[in-house]
């Protein structure tokens, strides 16, 4: 409970509005970057340069933002530390799910095998769709624990006078473990929810526009707090940790 209390007093709405900043900074350079032609070698050039652009921009808005929340300074030289051990975690997370993406590729015939191996008595409470489910909440539940790992891993790197330390205590945090694994479940209702909602009565299209745009404002908002405060989260472990021995 202490750590929840650090982070909640470390959390204000003005960290709230720097991240709701940098999300729209973020999304302008998406739709700069999505505009640019590529029928020329400038065209691609000045793609490759935006890209750049919105990749810095992204992870040295988003590492500035936690050096804040833990009040450490913001050099040039702790912002580029964290911006690469950010960058990396994106890397190694993208690589671990594609991995898993490639194991669950062959779910339908390893639940299809082990079902016709069970006894009868069996069959039905580890059913086909029973086991193929199993399995997808199993890669799912991988996946956010190697996300996890990442984000203590970063949060260590980018905050902490002693990094090791910091990751190993946070690793055997279970209040923090229950506390992101919190946050990562409240975002996945909305953002996989709210945008796909559609009214039960047939409305106009400006109706249902202007009801897609106000969905989509609320979602921004409910995942930027969310990911404020698991920032704040992290921040405040990474200092108990370096106050212990």
């Amino acid at each position: 409970m202490n750590l929840l209390r650090t982070a909640a007093r470390l959390f204000t709405l003005r960290l709230l509005l720097h991240q709701l900043a940098l999300a729209a900074i973020v999304a302008a350079l998406c739709v700069a970057w999505l505009r640019v032609p590529d029928g020329r070698v400038l065209d691609v050039a000045a793609s490759a340069f935006l890209a750049v652009i919105l990749i810095v921009v992204t992870y040295a808005g988003e590492t500035r933002l936690l050096l804040r929340i833990a009040s450490r300074p913001r050099t040039a030289g702790v912002v580029t530390r964290g911006s690469i051990a950010l960058l990396l975690a994106t890397v190694v997370g993208t690589l671990c799910s594609l991995l898993l993406d490639r194991l669950g590729g062959g779910d339908k015939l390893r639940a299809g095998y082990v079902n016709s191996q069970l006894p009868a008595s069996l069959r039905n409470l580890l059913s086909y769709p029973h086991l193929l489910t199993l399995q997808h909440e199993t890669w799912a539940w991988l996946f956010w624990i190697v996300f996890l790992l990442l984000a203590m891993a970063v949060a260590a790197i980018t905050v902490a006078d002693r990094p090791r330390h910091a990751f190993a205590r946070a690793v055997a945090s279970t209040p923090l473990w229950l506390a992101l694994s919190a946050a990562v479940f409240a975002v996945a209702w909305p953002t996989t929810t709210l945008p796909y909602w559609l009214p039960r009565h047939q409305h106009t299209l400006a109706f249902e526009t202007t009801s897609l745009i106000l969905r989509l404002l609320a979602v921004t908002l409910i995942d930027a707090a969310l990911l404020t405060y698991s920032l704040c989260l992290l921040a405040a472990h990474a200092q108990q940790a370096d106050a212990t021995q």
